[in-house]
């Protein structure tokens, strides 16, 4: 049996952090004497060396990338590059990754099924919120597993009852985001949503009163 993860009653997943600062990397395939399978975690230090390590790796296929850009791949029906989002046999596209070209000469792709892609959307919100929360001086708690929890499960948003679909890089109005409900209290866990890109642009960051008012005056003016 594997222990689960106190915070998401899951089990861990390679790179969950505990409260001192150790890795989790796998679970062993021996179990103990308590029935759980052994964990290994890596210290922080440990983790920080494979990061550099893996980075000075990522840094010399770009480098390679740069001599040798290789070809990408176009979208059939448009006959332009892919694009974040685009389906083609029942996958998502991801992203082109440079660092790689194959032996063909193309640049490798990053496909996903739904599950995956929307995790990758969810994920790159979640990445921009904590880069948002930092620059304003204070660190998110904020997790993937926590944000896939609270998306709304039938797509709507909460605040216009419209359908929420993931637009491509740009996005459209109607893309699921991420809203602090009290601007004030941050990108913080209990304090944030996913509402249509079109809410969130309405509700900016007002308070429910300055929002009341506002909606009051152009209903008066638009009359």
């Amino acid at each position: 049996m594997k222990r689960l993860n106190p915070e998401t009653e899951k089990p861990f997943k390679f790179n969950d952090t505990r409260e001192d600062g150790f890795v989790f990397s796998h679970y062993n395939k021996r179990l103990q004497k308590n029935g759980f399978f052994g964990e290994q975690w890596q210290s922080p230090q440990v983790k920080k060396n494979k990061t550099k390590g893996e980075k000075e790796r990522r840094r010399k296929k770009s480098a390679e990338a740069k001599k040798n850009p290789g070809i990408k791949r176009l979208n059939l029906k448009t006959g332009k590059e892919y694009s974040l989002g685009d389906k083609e046999n029942g996958k998502w596209f991801i992203q082109y990754d440079n660092a790689y070209v194959k032996k063909d000469g193309y640049v490798r792709e990053t496909w996903g099924n739904w599950r995956s892609y929307h995790r990758f959307k969810v994920k790159s919100l979640k990445v921009n919120a904590v880069y948002r929360a930092s620059k304003e001086g204070y660190k998110s708690d904020l997790t993937i597993d926590y944000l896939l929890k609270i998306f709304p499960k039938d797509f709507i948003c909460p605040a216009l009852g419209v359908k929420m679909e993931w637009g491509n890089k740009k996005g459209t109005r109607t893309s699921p985001s991420l809203d602090k409900i009290i601007p004030d209290k941050g990108y913080m866990k209990g304090n944030v949503a996913f509402i249509s890109l079109k809410a969130n642009s309405i509700k900016s960051d007002a308070t429910s009163e300055e929002v009341i008012k506002v909606a009051k005056w152009l209903e008066k003016v638009s009359r």
